[in-house]
């Protein structure tokens, strides 16, 4: 009698194991049912902060080894002697994504690394001074979102 329980115990763990490396094999391979481990895409709306106006959309991506960071953001023009200028902020600090640039009606930036940033997961859009230019030190904050 013990032999036939403990013969069950096993087949019930056994089939649980599997169920459980199958469920973190599938985990592995695809996030969201379509897309595969290695690559993350995050998207962010942007949203104005105190008393400036505007909004924006952030997209970041990591695909075979390259991080891609983009903004597009419908704000006016920057006061006289300022830029815009990106942000990524993360548990491990901030990093700047370059100074904004107007195209249309519209300011963009583009940044990318060879290191995986996903793990920034707030985007910031500063006005700076433009004597200062791109001194690592985020001024007026105007856009915040986060992944």
């Amino acid at each position: 009698m013990k032999k036939g329980v403990l013969g069950i115990v096993i087949v019930i763990v056994l089939i649980l194991a599997g169920l459980f490396l199958f469920a973190n094999d599938s985990d592995k391979g695809e996030s969201n049912g379509v897309t595969p481990a290695d690559v993350v895409i995050q998207n962010a709306r942007l949203d104005a902060v105190g008393t400036y106006t505007g909004s924006g959309i952030a997209k970041s991506t990591y695909v075979d080894g390259e991080f891609v960071h983009t903004v597009n953001a419908d704000i006016g023009d920057p006061a006289e002697g300022k830029f815009y200028e990106g942000w990524l902020v993360g548990s491990f600090g901030f990093v700047s994504t370059g100074k904004m640039v107007k195209e249309g009606d519209q300011y963009v930036l583009e940044f990318k690394s060879q290191e995986d940033m996903s793990s920034y997961k707030k985007v910031v859009i500063t006005e700076e001074t433009l004597a200062d230019g791109l001194d690592n030190s985020p001024e007026a904050h105007v856009l915040e979102g986060k992944f």
